[in-house]
């Protein structure tokens, strides 16, 4: 369990608290981040929890987001190194940032880039996660107040350079079939040698 150590109102307030949080990730191997889901100022803070099983207080992270909105999801990219956090407006707007170029786990201290995602229309945006290193999906509630709307998946890609490569014209090889069983098939092939290895024996 973990409480806020800067925390001092325990009032009760639905939908008007500071302390609200909906947004999880996995920063590296031994901690978690947990984000703010602020429904007073709008500005999110970053706490960062072991993964080790305990009760803990921890301190908000040194540089905090003034994301205009509600965060409710978030997703770190091994890839890129990149964070991504999703949420709303108060008029259902929903809103992606990315956070980039952070020094250490002060994941707010580096460029934030809000994305305003008005082509959506009006969103009540709830999660987001990574496919690969360039695609991610979204997720939205149904929701029916003055208007009305579906639960949604929504998908997006990105352009992301990952490869530490440079070099232009690079092409792919098909190798087949898959299991192999007599023969192995190698197409368009543009390398000096191959290595193959038998799972199984390893």
């Amino acid at each position: 369990s973990f409480s806020y150590a800067d925390q001092v109102n325990f009032t009760p307030n639905t939908n008007n608290t500071e302390w609200d949080a909906e947004a999880l990730i996995s920063f590296d191997a031994n901690n978690l981040i947990v984000f703010t889901k602020n429904w007073v100022s709008g500005t999110t803070k970053g706490y960062l929890i072991p993964k080790t099983p305990g009760t803990y207080a921890p301190s908000p992270l040194p540089t905090t987001l003034s994301s205009e909105g509600l965060i409710t999801g978030a997703t770190l990219n091994p890839s890129t190194g990149k964070l991504y956090l999703i949420g709303y407006s108060n008029i259902l707007q929903p809103f992606v940032w990315v956070c980039e170029n952070f020094n250490g786990n002060d994941v707010f201290s580096g460029t934030n880039t809000k994305t305003n995602l008005s082509s959506l229309s009006f969103e009540q945006a709830e999660a987001i996660t990574y496919v690969d290193d360039n695609r991610y999906l979204v997720t939205s509630e149904s929701f029916s107040n003055i208007i009305s709307d579906d639960a949604k998946l929504i998908a997006f890609s990105t352009n992301d350079a990952v490869l530490s490569s440079t070099e232009t014209g690079l092409e792919s090889a098909l190798l087949y079939p898959n299991p192999v069983t007599d023969y192995l098939y190698v197409k368009n092939i543009l390398f000096d040698s191959i290595e193959i290895y038998d799972s199984r024996q390893v």
